[in-house]
């Protein structure tokens, strides 16, 4: 006998109640997976198991496309595990399915390009209304300005923040402001005329006190041994010209010396100020 033949012989009842039995264990499968997924998701979150829970919350979101605080949470755990490409290729996706994202799952994205290193991004994706919601769309931008050292445009915001609307750490960020306006940088122009009138004296105007100290003696002992040797031997002296060359090569090098000596004062000041700058912002994002 034949399989459809057999059911055939089976009773109404009896097919229904199979169906329906088979039906209910599918759907307790769904949920139970769906229930575990999420509660692991959410362990490995709070463990700091960042990349994990991001391959979770992936499921979740398969498993339930339409939630949107899913999809937050995916960006979050990539911004958190610092798989930034990952984040923003998912929010490129949503975009380019015309998906209608919540402004919880814009406002990660922003995050996202903050820590990230896209600051010019996040002030174009706050600056575009109803991207951001108010007033954490200023917030991205003040914050975007400060990492870019813009600090005129960073100074606009921070004055005109609204009295109503918390900032958080405004008191730093006015230490940070403050600390901007007071920091000196070299220029290399003067630091390269310096040496070329006392080398060494544009090294030691950068505060590399060691380097300027060894180019004055270093072309000071060779210019003298080119003078005390032509003095005594003539001009067609071989040591003469072999330490005039030494004397000369190193008079150049020091003045180029000190104008790229400037520059890199000045860079590292404003590493500083970068570095002082993500530590205030950065805790206030995460």
């Amino acid at each position: 006998m034949n399989l459809s033949a057999f059911c055939k012989k089976l009773p109404l009842w009896l097919l229904f109640a199979t169906a329906l039995l088979t039906a209910g264990r599918t759907d307790a499968q769904d949920l139970f997976d769906y229930n575990s997924t999420l509660k692991y998701a959410q362990y490995l979150m709070r463990g700091g198991n960042y990349e994990q829970a991001g391959l979770e919350y992936q499921r979740l979101v398969f498993l339930k496309p339409e939630n949107d605080t899913f999809k937050t949470q995916l960006l979050r755990a990539y911004r958190l595990g610092n798989q930034f490409d990952l984040g923003i290729k998912q929010w490129q996706y949503w975009k380019s399915a015309n998906t209608v994202l919540h402004p919880s799952i814009q406002n990660e994205y922003a995050k996202t390009l903050i820590f990230a290193g896209k600051a010019p991004e996040a002030i174009v994706l706050a600056a575009t209304p109803g991207m951001l919601q108010e007033p954490f769309d200023r917030q991205i931008q003040l914050y975007s300005y400060l990492l870019l050292q813009d600090w005129t445009n960073a100074a606009l915001l921070y004055d005109a923040w609204p009295s109503t609307a918390p900032l958080p750490g405004k008191a730093s960020i006015g230490d940070l402001f403050k600390r901007a306006s007071q920091q000196k940088y070299k220029k290399p122009w003067l630091a390269a005329g310096l040496s070329a009138v006392l080398p060494g004296s544009g090294k030691a105007y950068t505060k590399d006190w060691a380097d300027g100290a060894i180019a004055l003696v270093f072309v000071g002992l060779n210019t003298w041994q080119t003078y005390r040797r032509f003095d005594k031997e003539g001009l067609n002296t071989f040591w003469g010209w072999f330490h005039g060359g030494f004397a000369a090569g190193f008079y150049i090098g020091n003045i180029y010396g000190s104008h790229k000596a400037a520059r890199l004062y000045n860079q590292r000041q404003k590493h500083k100020l970068q570095h002082e700058t993500e530590r205030l912002i950065y805790p206030v994002l995460r």
